[in-house]
């Protein structure tokens, strides 16, 4: 049980830190929109 576990924890870190990869960029753009509609 604790092998499968493992194994699908590992594919969830893959996928996870593929998403997370495309995520930030994103959310930190729309990070900086936001900033910038806030100053003007």
């Amino acid at each position: 049980m604790k092998i499968i576990i493992k194994k699908q924890n590992n594919v969830i870190n893959v996928c996870g830190s593929r998403i997370f990869g495309i995520l930030l960029p994103f959310l930190f753009f729309i990070f900086c929109l936001t900033n910038i509609k806030k100053k003007v």
